[in-house]
């Protein structure tokens, strides 16, 4: 079955779906454990407590 013209222009896509939620919450977690990570490094470098070779 292939759909005309006019008919493709009705459909209508989904909002946010599940899929796309997860995606969103994963980035943002890794934005944060980044930042985490940075300002841990920071303060170990300011402070003088870094692990030796």
């Amino acid at each position: 079955m292939q759909l005309e013209k006019k008919e493709l222009l009705n459909i209508i896509g989904g909002g946010l779906t599940g899929t796309l939620i997860n995606a969103i919450i994963k980035g943002a977690t890794t934005v944060v454990d980044f930042g985490r990570n940075i300002g841990s490094a920071i303060r170990r470098i300011t402070f003088g407590k870094l692990c030796p070779i």
